[in-house]
């Protein structure tokens, strides 16, 4: 019965000795990750960089945008996705002004502040933003529709 209780310890101890080593592993790696993008963020912008990181931790938005003052009440914007699972920029672009932000899992949301608008419904639609859709690879410019995926 004493050996039958120690088998079962023994066997406890390395079980959970092997989860650990795994959940380590796994923090290592995405830890390389998570310096590569933050390294190439500084890299481009410095400071005052905020960071992102989608529901499914595939995507992370790296973007800067200075601080609101009385002479530049919009500032611009700078932004890039990261793609965490192979490690390289998707997309990036920067506005004169305006704001980015995670719409869900695969879409960001740009939204502008347009300068003259003209009576071409086309056009205005572009100068008030977009929404790019990381699967898709494009931007959207028709806001009010909904992107389905397959599944």
């Amino acid at each position: 019965m004493l050996h039958k209780l120690s088998v079962s310890i023994l066997q406890l101890t390395i079980g959970f000795t092997l989860a650990c080593c795994a959940l380590a592993k796994k923090e290592a790696n995405s830890g390389g990750s998570a310096e590569n993008y933050k390294k190439l963020a500084v890299d481009k912008y410095k400071d005052n960089i905020t960071y992102q990181i989608n529901l499914t931790h595939l995507y992370v938005l790296c973007h800067k945008q200075s601080r609101p003052t009385s002479r530049n009440p919009y500032p611009p914007v700078q932004f890039f996705v990261y793609g965490l699972k192979n490690e390289k920029v998707l997309f990036e672009d920067s506005l004169a002004n305006g704001s980015v932000k995670l719409l869900n899992d695969y879409q960001i949301q740009v939204s502008t502040i347009p300068g003259i608008i003209t009576g071409d419904e086309e056009a205005n639609k572009k100068l008030r933003g977009y929404i790019y859709d990381i699967k898709l690879q494009r931007k959207l410019y028709n806001q009010g529709d909904k992107v389905k995926y397959a599944k």
